[in-house]
């Protein structure tokens, strides 16, 4: 791993050595080879949660569900990335998976949710993060107010934050 130019950035106590957060990009471009690429070299890997049903049972040639598959991607990636550290994008707008990752993710110890697609208002309530990180996604100084503000209420702010656009 080569010294960073930039300061190490720290969220919940982790300290990124590289100042560098993979995006979390569409169907089947993030998976764990890239997330545990970019952990192995300091900064953070980003799974995409989309679609990762389909990818990971194609991949092994079995059915599995979209917990499993995003246990076996993180688990994948943790190895590939000597374990550093690794994070995952999580679309709100994809309701039917969104709390099953969520939980998932949390389960096999993902350093990182990142989630936008929507505002994840309910991101805190569907399962206590511990040392998981939960990092929402806003468009706009609105949108973040709105998703404090729940989460406010949940007893829990979020620990980092991505502004787009």
């Amino acid at each position: 791993m080569k010294k960073s130019l930039l300061p190490p950035l720290i969220i919940k106590g982790k300290k990124i050595p590289v100042c560098i957060i993979q995006g979390g990009m569409g169907v089947g471009v993030s998976l764990d080879l890239l997330a545990g690429a970019v952990a192995r070299e300091g900064g953070v890997g980003v799974i995409s949660s989309a679609g990762l049903d389909r990818l990971v049972s194609e991949k092994i040639d079995r059915d599995v569900g979209q917990y499993e598959a995003v246990c076996i991607q993180i688990a994948n990636a943790k190895t590939r990335g000597d374990y550093g550290f690794i994070g995952i994008n999580i679309m709100f707008a994809l309701q039917g998976d969104f709390k099953v990752s969520v939980r998932a993710a949390i389960d096999a110890k993902i350093d990182f949710i990142i989630s936008g697609a929507g505002l994840p208002t309910n991101l805190p309530a569907i399962k206590p993060p511990g040392d998981t990180a939960l990092i929402p996604i806003a468009s706009s100084d609105r949108a973040l107010k709105i998703i404090c503000k729940k989460w406010e209420t949940l007893g829990y702010q979020p620990d980092a934050v991505v502004l787009e656009g």
